[in-house]
C-alpha cells in the first residue's frame, strides 16, 4: 500500500482489491462477511459531515473522510464491517426493525449446513435482512459522549499494557477518547482510528477482554484496510471450504497428528497438517476422501 503522503492515489487500488475479493468470496466466509456482504451503506453527504465534524469538535483523518464520502459510510470493511459516522442525539434516534414469528431457512456453504433466522422489516414494512440497521454501534455508544472525541488520544508509546488501557476505560462509555471506532474485531477487541496528537490517523487496535492491552496496528487508514483485504483473499485461497476439504482430525500431539498423517498417505489419501495458535493440530482431507479417512481412523481405533 502507498504511503499515506505519497502523491499515488491510494484509492482505486485499493477498491480494485475490494472488487477481486467480492468475487473470491461469494458464500461470504471470511470473517463478518455474512453480516455486510461487502456491501456499502450510502456516502455520507458533504454538508452533514461538515455538521457532524463541528458538533463533535474534530476533523477526520483525510483518508478515512475521502472513503466515507466517495464510497460509502459504513458496511464493507474489515473484520465486522465499517461503523457509521455521523451524529445521534440518543441512542434512541437509531434506526430500528421489527421481528415477525416467520422463520426462513438460511442455506449455508460450511460443512454444518443450513440455519434459520427470523425476517424483519423496517418500520414503514419493507423486508430487511438487517443491512439497513446495522453498524451503529459506534454512534449509539458515542450519543452518551458527545465530547470524547475531542478529548486528547492519551497513549503516546506504541503499544500499552492492558492495565493501563483499562484505567482509560470505563464500562458502557466511549472506548478511548480522542479516537473513533472503525470497526469491531470480536471477542472484546476494536480498531480505532486516532483523531489527534502525534498518532493522529494511525489506527489501534484496542483490547479489553484478552490482557492484551492496545497498539499500533497501522500507519493509516488505508494501510489498515488494505492489510485486511490481504488476508481476507488469502482466506479464500486457503480456506477449507473453498478448497472443498474437511477436517478430520485433531490432537495436541504433534507425535500423534504425524503417526495419523502417514496412515493416510500410506492409503494414498492427500491430507495437510496445520498447527492453530491453541496448539491444536489439524489434519485435512479432500472431501471425496473422507469416508476412506474415517475408515482408517476407526480401523486404527481398533487395533490399539
Amino acid at each position: 500500500m502507498t504511503a499515506p503522503n505519497s502523491n499515488a492515489d491510494w484509492l482505486p487500488p485499493l477498491l480494485v482489491k475490494l472488487d477481486r475479493l467480492r468475487s473470491a468470496d461469494p458464500a461470504f466466509l471470511a470473517t463478518g462477511a455474512r453480516k455486510h456482504q461487502y456491501r456499502h451503506a450510502p456516502c455520507i453527504a458533504d454538508d452533514w459531515l461538515e455538521w457532524c465534524e463541528v458538533q463533535y469538535g474534530i476533523r477526520l483523518p483525510e483518508q478515512y473522510r475521502r472513503y466515507i464520502r466517495e464510497v460509502g459510510n459504513g458496511g464493507a470493511g474489515p473484520w465486522y464491517g465499517l461503523q457509521r459516522f455521523g451524529f445521534l442525539p440518543s441512542k434512541e434516534a437509531a434506526p430500528q426493525a421489527f421481528f415477525t414469528n416467520t422463520f426462513r431457512e438460511i442455506k449455508s456453504e460450511w460443512v454444518s449446513g443450513t440455519g434459520r433466522s427470523m425476517i424483519q422489516y423496517l418500520p414503514d414494512g419493507t423486508e430487511t435482512d438487517g443491512f439497513e440497521i446495522e453498524f451503529y454501534d459506534a454512534l449509539k455508544l458515542l450519543a452518551d459522549d458527545h465530547e470524547a472525541l475531542a478529548k486528547p488520544f492519551p497513549f503516546d508509546n506504541d503499544h500499552v499494557p492492558d492495565e493501563v488501557l483499562q484505567l482509560e476505560v470505563q464500562s458502557g462509555h466511549w472506548p478511548v477518547s480522542g479516537a473513533w471506532l472503525l470497526a469491531h474485531y470480536g471477542c472484546g477487541i476494536d480498531d480505532m482510528l486516532v483523531l489527534n496528537g502525534p498518532h493522529a490517523g494511525e489506527v489501534w487496535k484496542c483490547d479489553y477482554a484478552n490482557d492484551t492491552g492496545a497498539a499500533r496496528v497501522a500507519a493509516s487508514f488505508a494501510d489498515w484496510y488494505d492489510t485486511w483485504l490481504d488476508w481476507a483473499l488469502d482466506f479464500c485461497s486457503e480456506s477449507f471450504n473453498y478448497r472443498k476439504v474437511l477436517s478430520i482430525y485433531a490432537t495436541n500431539d504433534p507425535d500423534d497428528a504425524r503417526v495419523v498423517a502417514e496412515r493416510f498417505r500410506t492409503a494414498d489419501l492427500w491430507c495437510e497438517v496445520r498447527a492453530s495458535r491453541s496448539q491444536t493440530i489439524t489434519i485435512i482431507v479432500k472431501q471425496e476422501m473422507a469416508g476412506e479417512a474415517e475408515r482408517i481412523l476407526a480401523e486404527s481405533k481398533t487395533k490399539s
